[in-house]
């Protein structure tokens, strides 16, 4: 049974999930976006749905460009799952065991989209010699 203390503690964890999950369905539609072009996203998003007040709860549509359906989260999610694994399995911060996690998701699930730097550092060639990185 958890103390009162590890009990906030963690809502405090599945608070930040929640938030960082829900947070990425959301963002996904003005992703990469600047300012000016997420702003008038948003109202036309607003105006399609029906909810005309700016701080009416913003509907989750997606990113038809980016093959990710409405309430679907994205590669930002997916890496922040694998790193909390690997900090539950490990119960502690690993750097070699995120690598592994991060190149295991990379590698295994075939996910449709992920950073351009993330790609590139995770396929690199150096990342397959533990000696020079760890």
């Amino acid at each position: 049974m958890m103390s009162g203390g590890e009990e906030a503690e963690m809502k405090r964890i599945w608070g930040a999930f929640y938030g960082q999950v829900i947070g990425d369905a959301l963002g996904v539609t003005c992703e990469f976006l600047n300012v000016q072009k997420t702003t008038n996203e948003m109202a036309r998003i607003r105006e399609k749905a029906g909810r005309k007040n700016k701080d009416s709860i913003f509907p989750m549509v997606g990113c038809e460009e980016m093959g990710v359906e409405a309430g679907q989260f994205t590669d930002d999610t997916e890496m922040a799952l694998s790193l909390a694994r690997s900090l539950i399995a490990k119960k502690d911060f690993d750097k070699v065991d995120v690598a592994c996690a991060y190149s295991f998701w990379l590698c295994a699930t075939q996910p449709t989209d992920s950073g351009m730097t993330t790609r590139n550092a995770l396929t690199a060639d150096i990342f397959y010699d533990p000696g020079i990185l760890f």
